[in-house]
């Protein structure tokens, strides 16, 4: 009988402690959320600040002509923005790069808005102009050498045909239309497309981008962050990827 009278009373006991646990939970939690409200409010602004190399993709002497897609989405509930994408630099450019360069940039791709989750996709390309003019140059070297062939053919099996080489330009005439032709329809084919360097993708989580914003920025050679990402690499050329968070 006495175990049980202490079982009631040690029950009550717990019982009135909890309650009382409840109403301090209750006074303090209007003060608490109204605070995380207020941060979550913002408007907090993301933006891309640069790219950094640590290694170029043909070796230290030479330089890359890297330029990046920037992808960003908001995973956040149904009246989330919609995705923003940009291309970096802006139009047919591309920037010069070397091992230990950073290139600055502030381009806005968050905000100005409350805090969410977001989700960033860089994807960083290497411009292959320059070993797409190497190619062509070859190519045409080849035509020529193709053409002079072809002519003396023709000169050994048709004698007066060689009166051809009496009109000015007209050898080169041909050669150039065969040239171009043939490099118009090697590029169709081919595609010659740019080499993709590397892709990642970010998550900045909701407390990352509220704590992003009050604090520091970090700088790696010369660009300002809060966010970075993974190395960016084929094997070869190796970037990051810059990001910081500000209030508007």
């Amino acid at each position: 009988m006495r175990s049980v009278r202490n079982g009631i009373e040690q029950s009550a006991l717990l019982a009135g402690t909890l309650r009382t646990m409840a109403k301090q939970v209750s006074m303090s939690s209007p003060r608490s959320v109204r605070l995380a409200l207020t941060q979550l409010d913002g408007p907090y602004v993301v933006r891309f600040k640069g790219l950094v190399c640590f290694g170029t993709q043909v070796g230290p002497e030479n330089s890359d002509e890297p330029y990046v897609f920037v992808f960003t989405r908001c995973t956040s509930p149904p009246d989330a923005p919609p995705t923003t994408s940009v291309k970096l630099p802006r139009g047919i450019a591309a920037w010069s790069m070397d091992q230990g360069d950073g290139q600055k940039a502030c381009e806005q791709m968050y905000g100005p808005g409350p805090a969410r989750e977001l989700l960033i996709h860089v994807r960083l390309m290497e411009h292959d102009q320059q070993d797409l003019s190497e190619v062509e140059s070859k190519a045409r070297e080849e035509i020529s050498k193709g053409v002079d062939a072809g002519l003396a053919a023709l000169y050994r099996a048709v004698p007066f045909a060689a009166a051809i080489e009496a009109v000015p330009g007209l050898k080169q005439a041909v050669k150039d239309g065969v040239s171009k032709v043939f490099v118009a329809g090697l590029r169709e084919t081919v595609g010659w497309n740019d080499d993709e360097l590397g892709n990642e993708t970010v998550i900045i989580h909701v407390a990352d981008l509220v704590s992003s914003a009050s604090s520091a920025p970090q700088a790696s050679h010369g660009v300002e962050y809060h966010i970075e990402t993974p190395l960016l690499t084929d094997g070869d050329a190796s970037y990051k990827a810059y990001f910081d968070v500000v209030t508007a």
